[in-house]
């Protein structure tokens, strides 16, 4: 995917974050994803591993931040939908899966298609309205049958949630793990018979863009590396104040630079 700015296509995308904070991680990581030719650009997944089918367009949109730090987005191309197929043979069987659909482009098929120990979802896509050309708007929960019930853990936004009438509540209900993030506010994990609220690091804010995708990233490695949810969502939040201190993935940190913070605590 590509976020597009004044200053031309840059890398974008909740796949493309992940993978670049797994790597980052020292972990293996890799990218199925359809796009025009010619993209990614060289060199802008290092350590990433990718599998590319090539389509007459990449998803592309444009991003503008207001005074608030809200994001108004504009679609401007769309890619056709992955399919299963798409997946290397060698790639279908991992330790962790993340599912990242920006347009509704990832469904159940596509898990069914890798055993992995741990699925992690974000699925902002599937709750959007998306037409070419125009802003994109938050919609009701209208992805397809069994895509919630192929994840381990969920994580979105306070503002994906916006189109939801039901709330974070009901979808809640359908997992057995909801991390909801809110900015600089910090998430809440909602697990059977348990709440937990982690408040944000605090951070010079300087680009957004990609910061929660990296918290997820970083939730899904942590989870699957030591099981224990309230050290994971504090390494998450940890990384994403970590991320949103540079420019989109140059803030994308390693391993160290996380542990790093986490020592020097200031949530």
């Amino acid at each position: 995917m590509a976020d597009v700015g004044p200053g031309g296509p840059t890398l974008g995308g909740s796949a493309s974050f992940a993978a670049l904070a797994a790597a980052r991680l020292g972990l293996r990581a890799a990218v199925v994803t359809c796009a025009a030719e010619g993209f990614p650009p060289d060199g802008a997944l290092a350590g990433v591993g990718l599998h590319v089918r090539e389509t007459p367009a990449t998803t592309s949109f444009e991003n503008r931040y207001d005074a608030d730090g809200r994001r108004v987005q504009r679609l401007l191309a769309l890619a056709p939908d992955l399919a299963a197929a798409d997946v290397p043979p060698a790639w279908r069987r991992v330790g962790v899966l993340h599912l990242a659909p920006v347009c509704r482009e990832v469904g159940p098929e596509v898990a069914r298609a890798v055993r992995a120990d741990l699925v992690g979802l974000t699925p902002q896509g599937w709750l959007r309205r998306l037409e070419v050309g125009a802003a994109v708007r938050q919609s009701p929960w209208e992805a397809p049958e069994g895509l919630l019930e192929a994840a381990d853990v969920v994580v979105l936004s306070r503002e994906d949630l916006g189109g939801e009438p039901r709330g974070a509540a009901w979808l809640a209900a359908q997992v057995d793990l909801l991390v909801v993030t809110d900015g600089p506010r910090g998430a809440t994990a909602f697990t059977i018979g348990r709440t937990l609220a982690q408040p944000a690091f605090s951070a010079r804010a300087l680009d957004p863009t990609g910061a929660g995708d990296v918290f997820a990233a970083m939730l899904f490695v942590r989870l699957w590396e030591r099981g224990e949810l309230g050290d994971a969502l504090r390494f998450a939040a940890a990384a994403a104040a970590l991320a949103v201190e540079a420019p989109a993935a140059e803030g994308v940190p390693t391993r160290a630079a996380v542990e790093a913070r986490l020592a020097g605590g200031s949530e």
